[in-house]
C-alpha cells in the first residue's frame, strides 16, 4: 500500500471487527455501519480511541472484503472461530468441574469431622445405587467414543436484492443501456452521422405493455419481438462504430465492456427462448447488474423460485459451517 497514493487502507482490526459485529448481531451491511456509528462500545471494539459520529467505511466495502477472502480463506476463518469457541467452552467446563470437586471435597471434610456411629459406618461401607451409577459412568468414560453429537445438513438460498426479473423488463433495461453506450462511443468513432435508435418509440411501446395489469401471451410475444429488434439494431450500430475506428485502444472502460458483453449474452438467450417458445435456457441472466445470479427453483410456497447463491450448511454442536456454495443449482 502506498500512503501517498489513492484512498488510505482500513485497519485489519476495524475490518475484522465489523465482520464479527455483522454476523453476531445478524445485521445487513448498511445496518452494521450505522450500529458502529451510533454505538461507542462497538467503536471501542473495532479499535477507535475516541467516539466519532462519522461512518467507519462505506457499506459496499463488505462486498470487497468477502471477495478478497475467497472460499478457502473464509472457511479457514470460520474454522478458527469455531476452535476458539470450543477452547473457551472447554475452559469454562473445566473451571466448573474444578469448583464442583472443591465444593464436594469441602462437604466431605465437614462430614468426616463429625462423629459417626459404628452402625452408620458399616452401612456407609455398603455400595449404594448412587455409587454404582458413578462407577458405571466412570467406566463408560474410559471407553473410546465412536460418535460425537448430531449433524444436521440442509440447503438454503442467500437471496440477492434484485428486482423480480421479467423478459420485458430485462430487454428494455438492456436497450436503454445500449443507447447510453452508443452515446459514449459515437464521439470516438469515424462516423459522420449518429446511428438511429428509435428510443422514444421503443420507450412508449414498453410503457404501453408495462401499465397493463393483465397481459396475454400474444401481447407479450409481440412486444418482445419489437424490443428484441431494437436491441439487435443497437448492437449492430455499436459494432459498426467500433469497426470504423482506426485506433487500437478500445474506447470503452472495463465497466462498459462488461455491460456490453452481458447484453450480448442476454440478447442471445432471449432470442433462443423466443424461438423455442419457452422460458428455459442455460445460465440464464436475470439481472444486468448482477449477471452471476441464477434462478433457483425451490418448489416452496409462495416463492417457487429464488435468486441467489445456494448454500450447503451443516450444523454440528451448535456451529453452522458452509460445506458448499454455488451460483448454479445442484442436488
Amino acid at each position: 500500500m502506498n500512503k501517498g497514493f489513492g484512498s488510505p487502507s482500513k485497519s485489519a482490526r476495524l475490518v475484522i471487527g465489523a465482520v464479527i459485529i455483522k454476523h453476531k448481531l445478524n445485521l445487513s451491511d448498511a445496518e452494521t455501519i450505522e450500529q458502529i456509528r451510533e454505538n461507542p462500545y462497538l467503536q471501542y471494539f473495532v479499535g477507535y480511541t475516541e467516539y466519532s459520529s462519522g461512518t467507519a467505511f462505506d457499506s459496499s466495502l463488505f462486498v470487497k472484503i468477502r471477495e478478497r477472502l475467497g472460499k478457502e480463506e473464509f472457511a479457514e476463518f470460520s474454522q478458527i472461530i469455531i476452535e476458539k469457541a470450543e477452547a473457551q467452552k472447554q475452559k469454562h467446563k473445566e473451571t466448573k468441574q474444578t469448583k464442583e470437586s472443591k465444593k464436594n471435597k469441602d462437604r466431605k471434610n465437614k462430614l468426616d469431622d463429625k462423629a459417626i456411629p459404628p452402625q452408620k459406618e458399616k452401612l456407609d461401607d455398603l455400595p449404594t445405587t448412587e455409587s454404582k451409577g458413578k462407577a458405571e459412568s466412570a467406566a463408560e468414560e474410559t471407553e473410546p467414543k465412536t460418535h460425537s453429537g448430531k449433524l444436521i445438513l440442509d440447503a438454503t438460498i442467500a437471496d440477492q436484492y434484485i428486482k423480480y426479473p421479467t423478459d420485458i423488463d430485462l430487454v428494455n433495461k438492456a436497450r436503454e443501456q445500449l443507447e447510453e453506450l452508443i452515446d459514449e462511443i459515437f464521439p470516438h468513432s469515424q462516423l459522420t452521422k449518429k446511428p438511429r435508435t428509435y428510443r422514444e418509440r421503443a420507450h412508449k411501446e414498453f410503457l404501453a405493455i408495462s401499465k397493463k395489469r393483465k397481459k396475454t401471451s400474444k401481447e407479450i410475444r409481440k412486444v418482445m419481438r419489437k424490443q428484441s429488434g431494437y436491441l439487435k439494431r443497437d448492437l449492430r450500430a455499436i459494432e459498426q462504430m467500433l469497426n470504423s475506428r482506426e485506433e487500437r485502444a478500445f474506447p470503452l472502460s472495463h465497466k462498459y465492456q462488461k455491460r456490453y458483453w452481458i447484453i450480448q449474452q442476454l440478447y442471445n438467450q432471449q432470442k433462443e427462448m423466443y424461438d423455442n417458445k419457452n422460458h428455459i435456457c442455460k445460465d440464464r441472466i436475470v439481472s444486468l447488474h448482477q449477471a452471476h445470479v441464477r434462478p433457483m427453483v425451490r418448489g416452496k410456497s409462495p416463492n417457487k423460485t429464488e435468486f441467489g447463491a445456494k448454500l450447503g450448511v451443516g450444523l454440528r454442536e451448535g456451529y453452522a459451517t458452509i460445506s458448499k456454495i454455488s451460483w448454479d443449482a445442484y442436488d
